[in-house]
């Protein structure tokens, strides 16, 4: 969801590998180029143009769309 006028920022976003634990997942999202936060958050000259906060929140509801239905085809009697 970044801004793609070059594709410089949106190609240094990474995925750190997702840490399990027996009650929590956590993954790590980051945007690598030193101006993504101004882009992000904006400044006083430039207006914001979120996009990691958004693409976070869409990853999110997949994520807990993915593991309910694992959840009920793991509930139902075979």
């Amino acid at each position: 969801m970044a801004p793609k006028r070059t594709g410089v920022m949106a190609g240094n976003i990474n995925v750190k590998p997702v840490k399990k634990t027996s009650t929590s997942v956590t993954g790590t999202i980051e945007a690598e180029k030193e101006y993504s936060s101004f882009v992000e958050f904006g400044t006083y000259k430039m207006s914001a143009e979120p996009f990691m906060r958004p693409a976070v929140d869409w990853g999110q509801s997949v994520f807990i769309r993915n593991t309910m239905n694992k959840l009920k085809e793991a509930s139902k009697f075979k």
